[in-house]
This record gives structure tokens, C-alpha cells and sequence, in this order.
């Protein structure tokens, strides 16, 4: 069950773990536009668990490697990028229990593709391959797996936003004050 919470005055959009999360077909950005490869996604949440799960992504309704882009939580208290074996999961630490602010930018022409900014430190890196970085526009779901009906979110979502360009510094540092 999705339900609506106030955590912190503020409404936020709980998700119980299981079988629940919000889904768009088709996805939001589209990758025979050039805004396949260069994105920015934004989310303010904070998990009630310490298993791995799906804060936002694009996917297609079956695996195809490199076509995944997700914010990722994988278990314990470390989260960053899954492109489907083309990731970069333990980019950023977090805890379980504490608001996170997220702005992960992306772009496969640069060879440090992966910037995250969470709760106010700065994280860069990349994924394994950055010049394969892509994007599938099949549907975009808030709190699950897209393409598996897996890795439910379980915690508060606040806020999520999805820009088709990679964000300028100054923007990811006025979203990272949100």
C-alpha cells in the first residue's frame, strides 16, 4: 500500500516494501533524442530497511544490459547507479533511517560520467562502461524494479524530479539545499 505521510512537515509518499510503487509507460526521457545518455534524476527519500532496493528508474519490460538507469540502495547503507551491468553501486554511504537528498547526474560522453550529490557531500565516478551508458524509455517506476517486479522500496519518497540534460553545478547545488 502507497499512503500518504507527514514526515517532517512535509507530505511524502510511503511505500510498505511490497507490491506497491508508482509506474509511467512510456518512460520519461527518451533515448533517440540524445536525452538517453545525458540525464539528472533527483529524489529526497529515506528507507525504513536495510535491504536493496529501487529509489526511481527507466527500464525496459525485460533486461538488456546497459539500458537500466536506476538510483539504486543495495543492502546495508550504501546506494549510487545500476545501468544492468553497467553500474556503479557503492558510490555514495548513507543511513537507513535519515532523510537522504539525491541529485545523480549522468553523461556517457564524459569519462567521469557519475556525479551524485547527497545530503550536501559530492561524490564522481563512473560506470563500468561510460561510453555504453543508455537508456530505455520502455516505463519509469518510483519504488520497484521495473522490469522483474523487484527491489521495493520500503520508507518515505518526498520528492522526485527527472531532468533530460545533465543539471549545471550551480542548479544540483540549489536542489542539493531542498
Amino acid at each position: 500500500l502507497i499512503s500518504l505521510s507527514t514526515t517532517n512537515n512535509e507530505n511524502t509518499l510511503l511505500f510498505s516494501g511490497s507490491t506497491n510503487s508508482l509506474e509511467i509507460t512510456p518512460g520519461l526521457l527518451d533515448k533517440n533524442t540524445g536525452t538517453g545518455t545525458q540525464y539528472t534524476y533527483f529524489a529526497i527519500w529515506n528507507k525504513s530497511d536495510t535491504g536493496a532496493c529501487t529509489v526511481i528508474e527507466h527500464n525496459a519490460s525485460s533486461l538488456t544490459n546497459s539500458n537500466r538507469a536506476c538510483l539504486l540502495a543495495i543492502s546495508g547503507t550504501q546506494y549510487g547507479f545500476n545501468g544492468e551491468s553497467n553500474d556503479n553501486h557503492t558510490l555514495v554511504t548513507y543511513a537507513y533511517t535519515n532523510r537522504v537528498n539525491s541529485v545523480m547526474r549522468l553523461n556517457n560522453t564524459l569519462a567521469t560520467n557519475l556525479y551524485i550529490r547527497s545530503s550536501g557531500v559530492n561524490y564522481s565516478g563512473t560506470t563500468s562502461s561510460y561510453s555504453t551508458l543508455s537508456l530505455n524509455n520502455t516505463g519509469f517506476t518510483v519504488g520497484r524494479k521495473y522490469s522483474n517486479n523487484a527491489e521495493y522500496f520500503n520508507g518515505n519518497i518526498t520528492m522526485v524530479a527527472v531532468f533530460g540534460n545533465y543539471i549545471s553545478d550551480s542548479d544540483t547545488n540549489y536542489l542539493g539545499t531542498l
